[in-house]
């Protein structure tokens, strides 16, 4: 499985959980699962999908390099932009309704 098999579902469900919590009123967690995600995407993640070595093969640190990086830039990377963009976006359509209301 490569690292874009994760990182996309992740986006959605981070987005379905900002969603979720903002009409449910809880808008003071998403900066919990922003924090969780980026223990995922740090910590967590990388480590399923470096590949197990047979004993007596040759050991190349590459392929768990790439992995690790992956998460770690598109991943974290991704993570970060939706939280500030879904931010952004979510206070300007809340600044719209004040307006309107008045």
């Amino acid at each position: 499985m490569a690292p874009v098999h994760l990182i996309l579902p992740m986006f959605v469900i981070q987005v379905v959980a900002y969603i979720l919590l903002d009409k449910y009123n809880l808008s003071r967690w998403k900066y919990l699962v922003l924090v969780l995600y980026l223990i995922l995407d740090f910590f967590i993640l990388p480590d399923y999908l470096i590949p197990d070595y047979k004993d007596g093969e040759i050991r190349c640190g590459m392929p768990a390099l790439a992995i690790t990086f992956a998460f770690w830039i598109f991943g974290g990377g991704l993570t970060i932009i939706t939280h500030f963009i879904y931010s952004i976006i979510n206070s300007s359509n809340r600044m719209k309704m004040e307006r309107r209301n008045g």
